[in-house]
């Protein structure tokens, strides 16, 4: 007994003495608190189910246990929740593995969904190379859409994905004399060519910038948003931004309604009017093909002698919008502008006032 006490007593000692303790060892290592050493046997750690490990109360950091079930192996605690001792992973649908590393990378397996909840997905580059990294979509043959992050800009086609970019930055200049700069965010082009792109959208197409939407549908085709009833109206061109020609198989039809018209009085001008204007044949000056000109010879009459006779059929100032809230300013026309269709009731009066004189002479 008192052999057995002796021990004891220099266990105790040992301990207290080093701090370390050796259990199939004399010579624990200096860097362990305990050292196990054994070639026939292991050290068993506690085992908890899943269950079992949840109901640790007020688990330590650190805190090691080995689970029995569900996903079983060793687990511990890392002050805020159980994590396991993991040595392989199997990386899929999307995922591949780079050493120790998961890099997002390879084949979908199943349909995937990311669930934003109120969060935003967003794409974006902390580089500062000319060309930094884009986006992109393939398609089986071809690309569907990349990004230029370095031009801020989004490309729908393949191959050209800066189409419209030389032109960011420049100045537009609005017939309102409103200068602008060009901000080019997207462009839509197949395969390199000029021509062979296609856009299809559904059965209402909508076109908005602020102040005139425009609509393109199967009963009116391209058309404004609202019945266009003032000169405040959306106009196809201006003075200064002209359409060469317009082909149309049925005319243009010009609203002529009684019902919409007020203030109406007998129109004045007749004969007189017209033997007061001169007719031309002329050439535009701009009109040239490869710096020579070459277009047709056209007919017509001045402008300048109209806006003296009958001023109503010159168009010389132009309502543009002036901001998005409604309002408008009137504005100069860089080109006088004559409504020819408008010249037609004065016509229809002088071949009235002809015809008096022709009965009149019959009746001599």
């Amino acid at each position: 007994m008192k052999t057995l006490h002796s021990i004891l007593l220099v266990t105790l000692i040992c301990i207290s003495t080093y701090a370390q303790v050796g259990i199939g060892t004399t010579t624990p290592d200096n860097s362990s608190i305990l050292h196990l050493q054994s070639t026939d046997s292991g050290l068993l750690i506690p085992r908890l189910t899943y269950g079992q490990k949840l109901l640790i109360n007020s688990p330590a950091t650190g805190l090691l246990i080995y689970q029995t079930n569900n996903e079983d192996g060793f687990w511990y605690y890392d002050g805020t929740q159980w994590l396991p001792f993991k040595t392989t992973y199997t990386f899929n649908n999307g995922l591949t593995a780079s050493g120790n590393n998961a890099q997002l990378g390879g084949t979908l397996i199943q349909e995937t969904t990311i669930d934003l909840g109120n969060h935003d997905f967003i794409l974006e580059t902390s580089s500062t190379s000319s060309y930094p990294g884009d986006f992109e979509i393939k398609g089986n043959d071809r690309t569907i859409l990349k990004t230029a992050l370095n031009e801020n800009y989004i490309h729908f086609g393949d191959n050209f994905p800066y189409l419209g970019t030389s032109v960011d930055g420049t100045t537009l200049t609005t017939i309102g004399g409103d200068n602008y700069t060009i901000d080019v965010v997207a462009g839509f082009q197949s395969n390199s060519q000029i021509g062979g792109s296609s856009i299809k959208l559904g059965s209402v197409e909508y076109l908005m910038d602020g102040i005139d939407e425009i609509y393109l549908d199967a009963d009116a085709g391209f058309h404004p948003r609202e019945d266009q009833t003032s000169s405040f109206g959306a106009s196809l061109g201006s003075s200064s931004k002209r359409w060469a020609r317009l082909y149309a198989n049925d005319g243009v039809i010009q609203t002529s309604d009684m019902r919409y018209k007020n203030n109406v009085k007998p129109l004045k001008y007749g004969l007189k009017e017209l033997l007061q204007l001169n007719t031309f044949t002329y050439n535009w000056i701009e009109n040239k093909i490869q710096k020579k000109q070459k277009q047709e010879t056209k007919i017509g009459v001045s402008a300048q002698e109209l806006l003296e006779v009958i001023p109503e059929v010159v168009k010389t100032h132009s309502w543009v919008p002036l901001d998005e809230k409604g309002n408008y300013k009137l504005v100069k026309n860089k080109k006088l502008g004559v409504n020819y269709s408008e010249l037609i009731p004065v016509l229809i009066n002088s071949i009235k006032e002809l015809n008096k004189e022709i009965e009149i002479l019959k009746q001599k």
